[in-house]
């Protein structure tokens, strides 16, 4: 406890503050963030502007363009996913062991 004592003044007076620490680091996480999160808001915004766009023609074109850009989603889309999550995975685990002969 003692020990943990110093330490604590010792970081007080060379001006240590986690929350410097906390604030610098969420900067560095925000920057490297902010590309994806761009990314997937473009992605998800994709099929709202061919809604928008259909969404001037008549009320049957809309339905026809909802329905197709559902039925993608649920099986293009998830599949590929959730195919593309397993090949993390297993690229993953081929590069750390070095078997680079199992990525193709």
């Amino acid at each position: 406890m003692e020990k943990l004592m110093i330490n604590k003044e010792v970081m007080e007076e060379k001006g240590y503050s986690w929350k410097r620490e906390m604030r610098k680091e969420m900067k560095k996480v925000r920057r490297i963030a902010a590309p994806m999160v761009v990314a997937s808001v473009l992605q998800y915004l994709l099929p709202v502007v061919s809604l928008i766009m259909v969404g001037h023609l008549n009320q049957l074109s809309l339905s026809s363009v909802a329905i197709a850009t559902s039925l993608t989603n649920v099986s293009g889309f998830s599949v590929l996913s959730g195919m593309a999550g397993g090949l993390e995975t297993l690229c993953g685990q081929a590069f750390g062991a070095e078997q680079y002969e199992k990525f193709g």
